[in-house]
């Protein structure tokens, strides 16, 4: 049974796309917990994804959701149209979304629907840095109201984060975390699910050691100091393995080299174009930089010229070809229990 933690809906089908997908072939249970609505700044998130609005649908809480059991579905079960049964659920108090495949039960998905908007300092990274643990309250996105036409409202970004609905503090957070390690939810799960590894984003300098590799987004890192510190309260004993992610392709001067075979990347790539290809129907304009700025992270419109199964991926405009060159690599980093003592050889690597 493995456990992986990312912090917005599309970090797992990017950086941990090539383990879970192994996992799932394999029959071995996979749950993915999502910390965030990945809601970038809370721009209008209500009913369904606007098709007309690409980039403000991509941003919507509710799209992430639809788009990541659609992409799920297709690996897991064979179609996106595979269905989900899904239900409150409460772990140390908080009701979180929990969502089963019908038929493969063996894939599971926990969304917590955080706020996240990097540009105001909201978010993980400010929930991580309250040394009290319960002065900064984090707000969970209401999909019940209906904001705004405008996405740069600052009306919406208030009407998003209900003042009076549920809120996280930082001790409310990793006491989440731990009871979803153990697995202790109302109503009881059917089948008990006891990780045998626990994955996570790249800490960075929050991590067992500081991070050599650079640094990765802010609430990427903070999410995964909140999964490793949980992770080290209730699951020491527990494989824990953290992904690397910008860090492995920034510039084609500082990429790191890549390491997936031809019938991976293929793999890995329809995984992810099922999450990404509705945002661009209607002939999205993937040039327009300023349409791109509001949370857009697909780099595969229609229009551009892309055979599926290609494993050389398409031919994509700058500035927005970094996701297919991380998802060409995977970068990896463990930490095995059962074992004491130094790991050395692997080619001078370790």
């Amino acid at each position: 049974k493995h456990l992986y933690f990312a912090t917005h809906e599309d970090d797992d089908l990017i950086y941990m796309t090539h383990d879970i997908q192994k996992d799932i072939r394999d029959r071995i249970d996979v749950r993915v917990v999502f910390l965030t609505a990945g809601n970038n700044c809370c721009w209008r998130c209500s009913g369904p994804p606007r098709v007309d609005s690409p980039g403000e649908a991509q941003s919507c809480p509710g799209f992430r959701e639809a788009k990541i059991k659609e992409s799920y579905a297709l690996l897991a079960a064979g179609s996106e149209t595979s269905a989900w049964t899904c239900e409150d659920r409460s772990f140390a108090g908080k009701l979180v979304t929990f969502c089963t495949l019908d038929r493969n039960p063996r894939v599971s998905l926990i969304f917590l629907r955080l706020h996240s908007c990097s540009d105001t300092g909201e978010g993980l990274t400010q929930l991580w840095n309250d040394a009290t643990g319960t002065t900064v309250h984090l707000p969970v996105v209401d999909w019940s109201i209906n904001y705004p036409e405008d996405p740069d409202s600052p009306e919406q970004q208030v009407l998003a984060c209900n003042p009076e609905g549920p809120t996280y503090t930082r001790t409310e957070l990793l006491a989440v975390l731990q009871a979803i390690m153990r697995d202790e939810s109302f109503p009881a799960p059917v089948r008990r699910f006891s990780p045998t590894r626990i994955g996570s984003q790249d800490p960075g300098g929050g991590g067992p050691v500081p991070s050599p590799y650079g640094n990765d987004h802010d609430d990427h890192e903070a999410g995964a100091r909140f999964v490793l510190a949980a992770r080290d309260a209730v699951a020491s004993d527990v494989d824990y393995m953290f992904f690397r992610g910008y860090n492995t392709w920034q510039t084609d001067e500082s990429a790191e080299a890549e390491n997936l075979s031809p019938s991976e990347l293929t793999s890995a790539f329809s995984f992810f174009r099922t999450y990404c290809r509705p945002v661009f129907e209607g002939g999205f304009p993937v040039e327009g930089v300023g349409s791109l700025e509001r949370g857009l992270t697909c780099p595969y419109p229609e229009n551009v010229d892309y055979t599926p199964g290609d494993p050389e991926g398409p031919d994509l405009p700058d500035p927005f070809p970094y996701y297919v060159e991380q998802i060409r690599r995977r970068y990896a980093i463990a930490a095995i229990q059962q074992f004491e003592g130094q790991l050395v050889g692997f080619e001078g690597a370790c």
